[in-house]
């Protein structure tokens, strides 16, 4: 008898869970030094132009929209003896720790287009490597499961790893590796802390792809069979197979409106540094509250998300909640900007501060878990259309709007430091009333209002529980339809 829809249920065991969401150590750590660090380095500390600094990093922005899909196409179509995803995950592991190292290793004495030079290089570099294990760690993560629910529960863990990773790399980096000294009353503006930087984010990195990679095997070598593809790599299939995952309407949605909400995002987290500490006034030691508040959230995040995804349809989670972060961020900057806040270093701003932050990364959290879900909902779609599994290739997709909160936003972020004149390598003290007041302007009510388009976006996207069950039980009479023959096949065999 074939089951119903609502009994196609797949529970994935805890120990593959746990080591899939390590994982993200090393997507996070990368995400969040890039993110923060990057851009603040070179234009602060190293006194590169911000537009120049903003020009690098948007070409390596570039070269990821052309590899993220040749990876993705790769890893569906690999067929080994460690199965589609994991040969491409080892490749990446050696690489990618030199390539981030000497990203934030610049040799001495180099001019302004010497140091653009590095920075383009290196930031490709690492940028590409982590490709490789990146698309194919995520499309295991929608292989695991086909369950609706049990989906948002597998993101979730990878979303716990991802702070767990990040915020401990961040905590670690603004206690000890930016701590106060007699030179530097704040630690970020001293060069000689980058290199510790560097070394901890390398092994933050070495540990979450390896044992990400290793203790996932087990579980990749269980998964269904594939059917071998028809073709070999080429340039002609990638485009065939990108082509086809546009036709997909609800994929083109998501990846729109991810896209477009990554790179929005992506502005005001490569800002935020300057925000803490400009706009703000805040020093290292104080912005370690915000990775704790971050911390919290998400563990929250964590412990309920099993009932949330259970109750809510993710579309409506996706968009109520993108709505709520958008008016959470215009309201604290806006209430600054109107002096109805405490003044910097009131002990009243900085709870008020943290608190509005928490809101929002909660938002933030469950918003992400929900629409990497929906990417894999979405793969399941795609098959019962076309026949062919393509989680690597929608999860680049995913990949490059993911990056493009760091590329873009970079990118976007020093283009908006030379625009309001911004000065290089100095202290809280050394930039005027009048460029904090425009950097808050763009990062408040301007930035934050952004936000409509890609909510906006998601409005047309259409796939609920009830279609998405109907889509199982498609898949599920397909799959059984195969192995009956072949079973008869080696009866038969047997019988002979």
């Amino acid at each position: 008898m074939t089951p119903a829809p609502t009994e196609l249920r797949h529970r994935v065991d805890l120990r593959t869970k746990i080591f899939f969401g390590v994982g993200e150590f090393a997507t996070a750590t990368k995400g969040y030094a890039m993110h923060a660090f990057l851009l603040f380095y070179y234009t602060q500390v190293l006194g590169l132009e911000g537009w120049l600094t903003g020009f690098a990093l948007g070409i390596a922005i570039v070269f990821d929209a052309v590899n993220d899909p040749i990876v993705g196409s790769v890893s569906d179509n690999w067929r080994s003896s460690l199965g589609r995803r994991h040969p491409l995950m080892w490749i990446s592991l050696v690489p990618m720790c030199i390539t981030f190292y000497y990203l934030w290793i610049p040799p001495e004495g180099l001019g302004q287009y010497a140091l653009f030079a590095w920075l383009t290089v290196f930031a490709v570099l690492a940028r590409s490597f982590m490709t490789f294990f990146q698309i194919p760690h995520n499309a295991l993560g929608a292989e695991l499961s086909p369950d609706y629910s049990e989906r948002s529960r597998i993101w979730g863990f990878a979303q716990l790893f991802g702070w767990l990773g990040g915020g401990s790399f961040g905590a670690f980096a603004y206690i000890v590796v930016f701590k106060k000294s007699e030179a530097f009353e704040n630690g970020l503006l001293n060069p000689a802390a980058y290199p510790d930087l560097a070394m901890l984010g390398v092994l933050y990195i070495f540990i979450g792809i390896t044992l990400s990679t290793a203790f996932t095997q087990r579980a990749a070598r269980a998964l269904p069979e594939i059917a071998a593809p028809k073709e070999g790599f080429s340039f002609r299939r990638l485009h065939r197979e990108g082509k086809q995952a546009l036709q997909n309407k609800n994929f083109r949605v998501l990846f729109f409106g991810i896209l477009l909400g990554g790179a929005i995002g992506g502005i005001g987290g490569t800002l935020a540094l300057h925000m803490q500490t400009y706009f703000w006034g805040l020093l290292p030691a104080q912005i370690i509250y915000f990775i704790a508040a971050g911390f919290t959230v998400n563990m929250l995040v964590f412990i309920g998300i099993q009932t949330i995804a259970a109750r809510f349809e993710k579309k409506k989670l996706l968009i109520g909640l993108s709505i709520f972060a958008m008016v959470d961020s215009i309201t604290v900057i806006s209430a600054r900007l109107m002096g109805w806040l405490p003044d910097n270093g009131d002990p009243l701003l900085l709870p008020i501060i943290v608190t509005t932050y928490a809101l929002g990364t909660a938002a933030g959290a469950i918003t992400h878990i929900v629409a990497r879900s929906m990417i894999a909902d979405v793969v399941d779609e795609q098959e019962v259309v076309t026949g062919e599994r393509q989680e690597g290739m929608f999860y680049s997709a995913l990949a490059f709007s993911g990056k493009a909160v760091s590329g873009v936003g970079a990118m976007t972020g020093g283009f908006v430091l030379s625009a309001i004149q911004f000065p290089s390598n100095v202290d809280a003290t050394g930039v005027s009333a009048d460029v904090v007041f425009r950097m808050g302007v763009f990062m408040g009510p301007i930035l934050s209002a952004l936000y409509l388009i890609p909510i906006g976006i998601y409005v047309l996207y259409h796939l609920d529980r009830v279609r998405h069950a109907e889509i199982q039980q498609v898949l599920h009479e397909r799959r059984q339809a195969r192995v009956e023959p072949a079973s008869a096949s080696l009866a038969a065999a047997g019988g002979d």
